[in-house]
Formats: C-alpha cells, sequence, structure tokens
C-alpha cells in the first residue's frame, strides 16, 4: 500500500475540526499520515487538535504545525513541503470524508499509471450530489476522450474530490498562489492538469463538504464578483503563457513546455465561462484591468479552446486530432 498524505489547513474551525479529524483516522486505508497546518487559529481550533492528538489512538501518525496566519494557500503550500506520502489529499477543516474515502481515490492506481488525476463525486449537507456524469478511465492524448473531460470540467476546479501524486507536483514546482483569495483551487487544478496523461472518473460519493457562504460555486455572483474572478485568471493565463515563451525550444523542458501549454488550454475554457455569466458586457469591457484584454477573452470559445488543446499535444497526436477537428462542424 502507498502511503497517503491528507493534508488539513485550519483556521478557527473549532465548530468543525473535530468531526473532521474523526472521519480521517477512521479511514479503511491504513497506511495514511495526517498534516494539519493551523493557520494562527484565535479561537479554540488550537485547544481541541492538541487533545485530539493526546487522545488518539488511531496508528495513523498525525503531523502538527502551527504558524502564523497567511492564508490557506500558505497552509497547503506548508503542507506539500510536509509531505512524505507518495499521494496528497486535500480535506478542508469543515468538511468531513466517508470512512472509504482514500481506498476509492487510490485504488485506480492499482491498474493505471500514477500519471492520472482521479475524481470522485462531492455530496454537500443536505445530500445533494455534485455529479459527475462520466465514470471510467479518459485519456487526454485521444480526441474523443479529451472532449468528454472538457465537457464534464465543471468536476476538475473541485480540489478535495481528487488525489494527487506528490512527485507531480514537486517535479514542476506546483503550488498554490499565495497572492490570491479567490480562484486558488482551480488555478491548482489546471497547472496539474498540464502535468498528467488522463483522469479516472469515479461515481463514488465520499467527500462531504459544507456550502460556505459566499462561496464562488454555490451564489449568484455580480457582475463585480465575476470581473474579479475573471480578472484572477486572465492573469495567472497570461503568466503561464508568458513561462511558455520563455522555455521554448529548450530541450530538456519540453514535457514541462506541453504541460504549461495544457494549462492555459483550460484555463481559457473557464475563462470563457466566466465572461459568458456576465450581463453588462459593455460595462465590464472598459472595467478589465487584467492583461488580457476583453476581444482576447470573449473569442475564447469552447472551439478555439479545444483547438488550443490539440496544439499543446505532441506534434503527432496534435496532427491527427486537429485534421479530424477540422473534418467536424461547429
Amino acid at each position: 500500500m502507498e502511503k497517503v498524505s491528507i493534508i488539513i489547513p485550519t483556521y478557527n474551525a473549532e465548530l468543525h475540526i473535530i468531526d473532521c479529524l474523526n472521519s480521517i483516522v477512521n479511514q479503511s486505508y491504513s497506511n495514511l499520515e495526517l498534516i494539519i497546518v493551523n493557520d494562527g487559529s484565535t479561537d479554540s481550533t488550537t485547544e481541541k487538535i492538541e487533545k485530539f492528538i493526546e487522545n488518539h489512538t488511531s496508528p495513523i501518525k498525525i503531523e502538527y504545525f502551527i504558524k502564523e496566519n497567511a492564508g490557506v494557500s500558505s497552509a497547503r503550500n506548508k503542507g506539500i513541503e510536509l509531505a512524505t506520502g507518495k499521494f496528497i489529499i486535500f480535506i478542508d477543516s469543515d468538511d468531513t470524508v466517508s470512512p472509504e474515502h482514500v481506498i476509492s481515490l487510490i485504488a485506480p492506481f492499482n491498474e493505471l499509471d500514477p500519471s492520472i488525476l482521479v475524481c470522485n463525486r462531492l455530496v454537500d449537507e443536505h445530500r445533494r450530489v455534485k455529479n459527475i456524469s462520466v465514470e471510467g478511465f479518459y485519456d487526454l492524448g485521444k480526441f474523443e476522450q479529451g472532449y468528454s473531460v472538457l465537457e464534464n470540467s465543471n468536476q476538475l476546479g473541485y480540489l478535495h474530490n481528487k488525489i494527487f501524486s506528490k512527485d507531480i507536483i514537486v517535479k514542476n514546482n506546483i503550488l498554490f498562489n499565495e497572492k490570491i483569495s479567490m480562484a486558488e483551487d482551480l488555478l491548482f487544478v489546471l497547472k496539474y492538469i498540464g502535468f498528467i496523461s488522463g483522469f479516472y472518473f469515479s461515481t463514488i460519493s465520499s467527500y462531504h463538504y459544507k456550502r460556505s457562504e459566499g462561496s464562488l460555486s454555490e451564489t449568484k455572483l455580480s457582475d463585480k464578483q465575476i470581473l474579479c474572478y475573471l480578472n484572477v485568471l486572465s492573469y495567472s493565463y497570461n503568466e503561464l503563457k508568458i513561462n511558455i515563451k520563455s522555455i521554448k525550444g529548450m530541450g530538456n523542458s519540453i514535457d514541462f513546455y506541453y504541460g504549461l501549454k495544457k494549462t492555459t488550454s483550460l484555463m481559457s475554457v473557464y475563462i470563457y465561462r466566466t465572461v459568458k455569466n456576465i450581463k453588462n458586457t459593455s460595462k465590464i469591457k472598459k472595467e478589465i484591468n487584467g492583461s488580457l484584454s476583453f476581444n482576447q477573452i470573449i473569442t475564447l470559445k469552447r472551439i478555439n479552446a479545444m483547438k488550443y488543446l490539440i496544439m499543446a499535444l505532441p506534434h503527432g497526436i496534435a496532427q491527427r486530432l486537429i485534421k479530424k477537428l477540422y473534418r467536424n462542424k461547429y
């Protein structure tokens, strides 16, 4: 059994932290490492965690780190630094997981390469399920399967229903952006996607999350909120494109180069979807202050994103897929 590191960033989570921790130490998968990063809590979270660690009797190793408050991205990055497992799972301190959560995520690796991303379904406290309409393995190197992944990309932005390879994270320096407080989960996942070969989607529902007030995924956003979200995506999109240009042509970085290109392709899908939700486009057009122009964003339709994704694939595969794409009418 491969070792799995579970990272829990926590800040003022006194109401839910014990339920969260209990759900982890009761996992059916035993080769676990629990890493709790306390991001400077000011309530009774610290005392509750310390008491839990003192009294717990499970064989799971618990690593506890207290740091000054710097935000959830900083806490998660610290967790990545401390992790010693081959795989990493992120869980928020106010959520819980079913006993089979870890084993359901790691089981596909018995037959599949670790350079894939495994996802399962999310359930909120009202038992509403974030559906996955596909199940099984999807190869990003094959047009139809890659297209299916994009069609179901509403699942890609969630951090907590996935298991990540630490080797891929470390090798490609994939970290959470500590300068932003919006869409940091999405950006991390999109970066990671650039360096994997495919997805395995599971219909098992094992992660139980609480709907946060004001969450981007759970509220109807105003144009101003959408604009803020859009600027985060736009800034990151262009930052990645700059990185792509800086390493293009470097033979020892070819995998990294293609990885970044795939990432920007998927980001373009999210940018376009975000723009579609803006009602007053004429007003927003004047207010966009990101480095990506409004006209560039509005033309990032699905077909253009798919073309860009295909161009990011290895040359031989790209040629075949481009021919197929142009044979189809959209």
